[in-house]
C-alpha cells in the first residue's frame, strides 16, 4: 500500500470520527447556554412559537433571540418552518433523541466499568 493510500484512509477514518462528534458536540455546545435550555424547555411542551413569541419570555431583544434559534438550528435540536412572514419554531425529536442515545450509550458504559449498587427503600415501619 502506498503512503499517499494509508494517508488518505486515516484522514478519512479520522474525518468520519471528527464529523460525528462535531454533530453531538455541537448540540452540547448549543446547550451550554442556559438561555438555549430555557428556550428548550418552554418548546419541550410541544409548542409551536415565533421568534416574538419567545423572545417575549425574555429580558431579550428579537435579533439575540433570533441568534439563539439559530445556535439550537443548527445544532438540529430545534426546526422552522415559515408560515407567511412568521417563523415557527418547535422542538426536534429526532435532535433530543439523539442525546438520549448518547447519554444512554455512556450512562450504560459506566454501569459496566462501575456497577451501581441498588438501593431498596426502607419500609415504612411505624416507630412505637
Amino acid at each position: 500500500m502506498s503512503k499517499m493510500s494509508v494517508a488518505h484512509r486515516y484522514l478519512s477514518v479520522d474525518l468520519i470520527k471528527r464529523t460525528l462528534y462535531i454533530e453531538v458536540m455541537d448540540k452540547f455546545f448549543a446547550l451550554a447556554a442556559p438561555i438555549r435550555r430555557e428556550i428548550i424547555a418552554i418548546l419541550s411542551d410541544g409548542d409551536q412559537l415565533t421568534a416574538t413569541m419567545i423572545a417575549e419570555k425574555f429580558q431579550l431583544t428579537p435579533a439575540a433571540i433570533s441568534q439563539h434559534l439559530k445556535v439550537l438550528r443548527s445544532s438540529n435540536l430545534v426546526r422552522m418552518h415559515k408560515d407567511a412572514q412568521k417563523r415557527i419554531y418547535e422542538l426536534n425529536p429526532l435532535g433530543i433523541a439523539e442525546l438520549e442515545a448518547w447519554a444512554s450509550q455512556i450512562a450504560t458504559q459506566l454501569n459496566r466499568a462501575n456497577p451501581i449498587p441498588k438501593v431498596t427503600p426502607p419500609d415504612n415501619e411505624e416507630v412505637a
